[in-house]
């Protein structure tokens, strides 16, 4: 993103000769150290800025302070996190500053990024102060909320303050009764007569007597806006006290008197500079040259400081400066009433124009959008190559509220950037409506007709349009060869033919876009992204360890935002492993980074977490996990395969808990869904008890995916198929000639869990194929971890477990414990009653199926299977 922040707004404001120092209210917030928020709550001109600079100036030495000024550009959530983020990096350098660039990728829930912030905060162990001034102009409920989860899971030694005319809508009876709050307010911000004192002999008036300092106060109520006017006012007078007698009380009745005697006094030159100047936010003496059309501008500002006349330095270079806000939105009224909307106009423009060719374009843009030029704000808007990405999300959706459609629409390009920025931001349907507007316009760009087509592909792909294809092919055959754009609608239409199992379709395309992606280094986010994937189709061959290796090299290559879904891909492949330790790892990575516009990467991520809770028997987090999925996809049109993944692990979930009321519900729902799509095998559970259930229903569908996964390579779906056709098996010699072709493809890849996952189904077939010494190894390590979820899912009921269920017969187990007592084959023979030969046969058969040579091996194996 652009670099649009404004320096002076991360600065503490300087303090100004002759300020009345209040130490009282200085002792106080001193204590602010001992809670995370303190709220300083008054209207305009009760010295909160003032009083929180002299403070700062005077913690700061020992305690360092970050400072964001606020205004009503803040209201938009990106560049409100943009400045908090980078005042505390600038405290603190060792954050991780790629936390900003993923604020500027993508339309982000700020938990994601304030959780990555809260750790950094506490990995560095340093105290710290962050100053939000004038937040009373936040009104954005997303602020709002994420300042509740920073204040809510702060790190110790950290101290936010907010200074605002009004309360925020926060927590705060919360954080009071917690004693996490600290609070100054009007009452304790008016000033006491020592201080009204001091503040009169700052300024160039008459010396005033005690009882007419008092007078003063009660005038103004201790309100220091209205004591500077009055002071100010008092200038040249010889009656003081008769002025005192006629100043007015009230806030309305006060700023009356600031027009007629403070404005209006003031030489006519420094009246006019005043109020036309009141359009800008911030002032300099070139800009405010540029606006006025005048070459003394600096000399003014240097005289207001000198007159002490509401004007606020933002720097310790004398360059920028502000108006006080309660002056400023008093000057800008003048403004309206005396030179008219002709002559505002005309100040906007000229300080546009000022803004653009100083290379401050958004400020250029809101100045041309104040004045509604609508035309010059969308050049300006457009003239990045990427506005999206230079701007961001929010700033882009705030303009286009405000851009009349019909202009947009005259514009083919800002058309299809605007189409990406609602997209993105999850407005499909209003996303539709616009691309339709641009193709209808009569100054439609054809040069722009695969660009379209490439947007539409997207909008497909959220909405489930069948048309996705269309579009795909559409602007794959328009977009030149080596244009990036191809990157994008590569990546959605593979996702497409991936669904479809459609995988050798889809590894062209991206085999296509790699190369694009490889010849334009700058986009190395997107190689990442296009690795991720084909990594994704190496996994659906049952080619784990070479997706695992892929997708460390995409992890490597993608920004944090893309990273996510590397990171998914990754989970999946430690979950397959049954290294849930590490798999977790991953989800932990992935889930403090943006989650972005693809839904997807957020519901697999919640699915792998759910079934590791499962598993783990933590069944109030895999319910929660399961409610972020349902909410995380439902963001989107449920396409079949989103039906048919949530109904399959609702199976799984009541099949865990034995709710089989709400399983047969559930079973009824996955047997309604398509199940040609790439995840029904995915699902073992929900696909085994279908086949229970409806056998021959089973085997036809077994037999429909198997020629499809066939034809596209699809191993690890075929090695599910080859599992359900074992357990449906009515004989051994097929049932272990199917587990023989799934073992064929599992072992090699170690795919522990693809077998695992089927559940405690699969145990007895495990054990002939033990005693048949079919893998036996890794049918043991299957079986142990398949026996190990079941005993702990028992225990976890309350029941006691029984031994593990023994892989040997009665007969053998007889054996086994003879073999312990020391008995030779002879004496065992005449134990038992039976011929020599056939307890040979028992030992041999033992042997088989504990996958050893003799009997020590046999007794130390059974002990660590919790046989004997």
């Amino acid at each position: 993103m652009e670099q649009t922040l404004l320096a002076t707004k991360l600065l503490i404001p300087q303090q100004r000769p002759g300020l009345v120092s209040r130490q009282r209210l200085l002792k106080r917030l001193q204590t602010c150290l001992d809670v995370p928020l303190t709220l300083i709550s008054a209207p305009a001109g009760y010295g909160k800025t003032t009083l929180l600079s002299e403070w700062a100036g005077t913690i700061q030495t020992s305690f360092p302070v970050g400072w964001v000024s606020l205004e009503g550009d803040e209201n938009n959530p990106q560049k409100f996190w943009m400045y908090f983020i980078s005042s505390i990096c600038r405290i603190l350098p060792e954050i991780d500053q790629s936390i900003l660039s993923s604020l500027s990728s993508t339309d982000t829930p700020i938990e994601t990024l304030l959780t990555s912030l809260v750790n950094d905060i506490a990995a560095a162990e340093k105290d710290f102060i962050l100053v939000l001034d004038d937040y009373q102009f936040i009104r954005s409920q997303p602020v709002h909320h994420g300042i509740t989860f920073f204040l809510e899971h702060f790190p110790p030694g950290t101290h936010i303050i907010l200074a605002t005319r009004i309360d925020p809508p926060l927590p705060l009876a919360r954080f009071r009764g917690k004693g996490l709050m600290l609070e100054i307010g009007t009452d304790d911000l008016r000033f006491t007569s020592e201080e009204t004192t001091s503040l009169s002999k700052s300024f160039d008036t008459p010396l005033l007597d005690s009882e007419s300092i008092e007078a003063l106060r009660d005038k103004t109520e201790g309100w220091v806006a209205g004591l500077k006017m009055a002071l100010i006012s008092m200038r040249g007078r010889d009656n003081v006290d008769s002025f005192i007698t006629d100043f007015s009380q009230g806030q309305r009745y006060i700023m009356d008197y600031l027009i007629e005697e403070v404005l209006n006094r003031q030489p006519e030159k420094m009246q006019e500079f005043l109020v036309k100047t009141s359009i800008l936010e911030n002032l300099c003496g070139t800009l405010c040259d540029a606006v006025l059309g005048s070459s003394n501008s600096k000399e003014m500002i240097t005289q207001l400081e000198k007159d002490n006349l509401f004007i606020i330095p933002l720097d310790g270079k004398d360059e920028w400066y502000r108006y006080e806000h309660l002056f400023s939105e008093l000057l800008r009224h003048q403004l309206d009433v005396v030179y008219g909307k002709e002559m505002t106009d005309e100040l906007q423009k000229r300080a546009s124009l000022w803004y653009e060719s100083n290379g401050f374009r958004e400020n250029a843009i809101k100045h041309s959008l104040a004045v509604e030029d609508w035309e010059r704000a969308l050049s300006l808007i457009l003239t990045p190559v990427t506005p999206i990405f230079t701007y961001g999300l929010f700033t882009m959706a705030e303009w286009w509220r405000l851009l009349p459609q019909e202009v947009v629409v005259r514009n083919t390009r800002a058309g299809v950037i605007f189409t990406r920025m609602l997209t993105y931001t999850g407005q499909f349907n209003e996303a539709v409506s616009l691309l339709d507007s641009t193709e209808r316009s009569d100054n439609y760009d054809t040069e722009y007709e695969g660009y379209i087509a490439g947007a539409r592909t997207t909008i497909a792909a959220m909405l489930g349009d069948p048309k996705i294809e269309e579009y795909a092919k559409k602007a794959l055959s328009i977009i030149p060869a080596d244009d990036v754009a191809r990157v994008t609608i590569s990546f959605v239409i593979s996702s497409y033919y991936i669904s479809q199992l459609r995988l050798n379709e889809a590894e062209v395309i991206l085999k296509d876009a790699y190369d694009v992606a490889r010849r334009n280094r700058s986009i190395g986010a997107d190689i990442g992204l296009v690795l991720s994937m084909l990594a994704d189709i190496a996994a659906f061959r049952g080619k784990i360890r070479d997706a695992e290796k892929m997708l460390r090299q995409a992890a490597e290559q993608s920004n944090s935002f893309n990273s996510v879904f590397s990171l998914t891909c990754l989970t999946l492949v430690y979950y397959l492993w049954n290294d849930l330790e590490a798999a977790e790892a991953e989800l932990e990575k992935a889930f403090a980074l943006p989650q972005g516009t693809f839904i997807e990467s957020t519901g697999l991520l919640y699915t792998y977490l759910f079934q590791i809770k499962l598993f783990r028997g933590d069944i109030q987090a895999a319910v929660e996990a399961l409610e972020k999925i349902e909410r995380a996809r439902s963001e989107v049109s449920f396409t079949e395969k989103i039906h048919l993944d949530i109904a399959a692990l609702h199976v799984e979930l009541a099949y865990t808990q034995e709710d089989y009321n709400t399983l047969d519900h559930w079973l009824e729902k996955f047997a309604e869904c398509d199940f040609n799509t790439q995840q029904y095998m995915f699902h073992p559970i929900a696909v085994n008890l279908f086949n229970r259930k409806w056998p021959e229903e089973g085997k036809k569908r077994l037999d429909i995916l198997e020629g499809n996964y066939l034809r596209e390579g699809m191993d690890s779906a075929l090695l599910h198929i080859y599992v359900a056709r074992a357990i449906l098996a009515t004989d051994d010699e097929n049932a272990l000639s199917f587990l023989t072709k799934a073992l064929e493809i599992g072992k090699p890849e170690s795919a522990v869990r693809w077998f695992v996952d089927t559940g405690i189904s699969l145990a007895p077939l495990l054990r002939r194929a033990i005693s048949k010494r079919i893998e036996p190894e890794f049918c043991r390590k299957i079986l142990s971890v398949i026996e190990n979820e079941e005993r702990q899912r028992k225990i976890r009921k309350g029941e006691t477990p029984p031994p593990p269920e023994s892989i040997l017969s009665e007969r053998e187990l007889e054996v086994l414990r003879l073999i312990l007592e020391g008995f030779t084959n002879q004496q065992i023979t005449e134990k038992l009653f039976i011929t020599i030969s056939t307890t040979k046969a028992h030992v041999r058969h033992i042997y088989d199926k504990l996958g050893v040579n003799n009997r020590t091996q046999a007794l130390s194996r059974a002990k660590d299977l919790n046989i004997l």
